[in-house]
């Protein structure tokens, strides 16, 4: 068994769950049987045991560099997730760089992450790409054939707009073309998220006086499987993500997506959903409109999400990294990065 501690941020409500806890928890989940995975915020005693890899799911720098110490002070291997990477050391490229240079593995969930990551802390790009490894997001097989309850989401016909309340994620801007083109006489639309962003209260401002708009708080993470089988359309009009872990969720239960059209989520959806343009929200709607007149039932979506991008695969790819950095095997994703 390989002994991984794994390590995030503050601890999340289950309600609260944010995307790169929950990449940690489906890939913990998927590993038992091969790793005995600790996580920094369940055992107290994790950073007293013994460890073969350290893990940072989060580029918080705090985080990362708690990490980093660690693996330094323990002499073990350390493993970096670059989810949303690109950009959040914009202002600390020598720590950024002092994570690189320690790194046994940066872990990339989309393959253009290491020519960003280069040119931002101005690295080589071999440098990067020699500790980068391709490991996708992906979505929980189990959903795709979900019996939905109407006790947990709605019956009336409706468009999902599920994802953390803040500005990249584009609530605001979206309603607000949502309501100018009368789309609320239309069809119910559901926004479910994480409400501690101020993003939340703007909406719910926008949605007084308009009975089909429902501005909602958190949903249990494994409720929305219940929500993604019953919608009609799911949106999510983010400026960037890599690749929109709803649009995922979505996908694996059936629903048809609208989403951004940028590089990071057609690397995983090629021409299988609907794009609108980042920054653009009027964009989206002739989208949502063509896909309600469609009907739901987008089953190559679904295949295609089942076939690539289950937490099932993306685990093994994992295990394999690990196994390399431990020199137990000799993986690499080298040529998917250069084929970008």
């Amino acid at each position: 068994m390989i002994r991984v501690l794994t390590m995030n941020r503050q601890p999340y409500p289950h309600s609260h769950i944010g995307g790169d806890e929950i990449q940690r928890v489906q890939l913990a989940g998927n590993l038992k049987d091969t790793c005995r995975i600790t996580h920094n915020h369940d055992d107290p005693t994790c950073f007293k045991q013994p460890i073969d890899i350290i893990h940072s799911f989060n580029i918080r720098l705090d985080v990362t560099l708690q990490a980093a110490e660690l693996a330094q002070e323990r002499h073990i291997p350390l493993v970096v997730n670059t989810i949303h990477l690109p950009g959040a050391w914009y202002d600390k490229r020598e720590e950024g760089r002092r994570i690189v240079k320690q790194a046994a593995a940066l872990i990339c969930n989309v393959k253009t992450t290491p020519h960003a990551l280069a040119e931002e802390l101005n690295l080589p790009l071999d440098a990067v790409l020699d500790k980068s490894y391709w490991v996708p997001v992906g979505a929980p097989a189990e959903w795709h054939n979900t019996e939905v309850d109407y006790n947990i989401a709605p019956k009336e016909p409706f468009v999902l707009f599920a994802a953390r309340y803040e500005e990249r994620k584009g609530q605001v801007e979206f309603l607000k073309a949502w309501l100018a083109c009368r789309m609320d006489s239309m069809v119910a639309l559901y926004m479910v998220g994480d409400q501690r962003n101020p993003v939340f209260a703007e909406c719910q401002r926008l949605a007084a006086g308009h009975p089909s708009v429902h501005v909602m708080g958190p949903v249990n993470h494994d409720d929305l499987k219940h929500w993604f089988s019953a919608c009609r359309v799911s949106v999510l009009p983010t400026l960037y993500d890599n690749p929109g872990m709803t649009n995922l969720e979505a996908a694996i239960c059936g629903a048809v997506v609208v989403t951004t059209d940028i590089p990071s989520i057609r690397e995983y959806f090629g021409d299988r959903v609907c794009y609108g343009q980042a920054g653009e929200p009027y964009t989206y709607i002739p989208r949502v409109v063509a896909s309600l007149t469609a009907g739901r039932e987008h089953d190559s979506l679904r295949q295609h999400v089942l076939h690539d991008f289950t937490w099932k695969r993306s685990a093994a790819d994992l295990l394999r990294v690990y196994q390399t950095v431990l020199g137990d095997d000799d993986f690499s994703t080298r040529t998917a990065f250069l084929s970008v």
